[in-house]
């Protein structure tokens, strides 16, 4: 999220940098002169010295200004970042349905007993979220904790429900895994259920309710707080039309999911 950002800042910094260069040559060009001696050379330049230090008091005060100008840009660009990470970023992140990942700590396998507790003391972290990502130790102590137990139950779960043919649908990384796993179908092919196709307008809601119900979805899989609940059309439906919670299991990067079927 703060590539762009950044990569403005840079690209300004360098258009600033050419500038100031082109600015310095155009100043700095003169009309060809003849050569003149050495001694002749320096006394030029030592005078020019001696110029420049009498006539400090007139232009030195509006030089450190000059100066430090693009340190006080840099510094604005990074309070922008700042507030935009925690304003307008957090608030992007929920309207996506990214309020934040919760992890478990294991203990390391690899590690002595007695290192694990100072470990998880140290860099060990809850949670995070896209936005506000932790230091790359504890990000790489969150990865690891994910295991594929959970996608054991999962699998349990909808193999032991679905039955040959049966229509299933859900969350977008669960929805076609659960078809994979057979022996239920995808209903109407919808594999691709990223919410901006709504805010594109690529695709409505409510075609989605209507391909689900001619299709005769069987099995809905649900989460809590997920981006597709936030359209009303298909909240309502899912509601609805699928009251019967028949399995739950806590998905380490979906979060608690519930698997539910049609009112009898």
């Amino acid at each position: 999220m703060l590539i762009m950002p950044w990569m403005g800042l840079s690209t300004a910094t360098v258009a600033i940098d050419v500038v100031r260069f082109v600015a310095e040559r155009n100043r700095g060009a003169r009309p060809a002169e003849s050569p003149a001696p050495r001694a002749e050379r320096r006394r030029r330049e030592q005078a020019s010295r001696k110029q420049k230090r009498g006539s400090g008091h007139i232009t030195g005060a509006n030089r450190p200004a000059w100066n430090i100008w693009p340190l006080a840009v840099c510094a604005l660009t990074l309070v922008c970042v700042f507030i935009y990470r925690q304003g307008i970023g957090k608030d992007r992140q929920v309207e996506m349905g990214e309020e934040g990942l919760h992890y478990q700590w294991r203990d390391s396998p690899y590690l002595p007993s007695a290192l694990n507790g100072p470990v998880r003391a140290v860099f060990w972290e809850p949670k995070s979220d896209p936005v506000h990502l932790p230091n790359a130790v504890t990000y790489y102590l969150q990865h690891e904790s994910l295991s594929s137990g959970t996608a054991d139950g999962f699998v349990a779960a909808v193999r032991s429900e679905c039955r040959p043919g049966e229509r299933i649908f859900g969350e977008y990384s669960l929805g076609p895994f659960a078809a994979a796993l057979g022996p239920c179908v995808l209903a109407a092919n919808l594999a691709d259920t990223n919410p901006h196709r709504f805010k594109v307008h690529e695709s409505k809601p409510e075609d989605w309710v209507r391909a689900l119900e001619q299709d005769h979805l069987d099995i809905a899989i649900i989460v809590r707080g997920d981006s597709m609940l936030r359209e009303p059309a298909l909240r309502d439906y899912f509601v609805g039309t699928f009251p019967r919670v028949v399995a739950t299991w806590d998905d380490p990067y979906a979060g608690h999911v519930e698997l539910h079927r049609r009112a009898k």
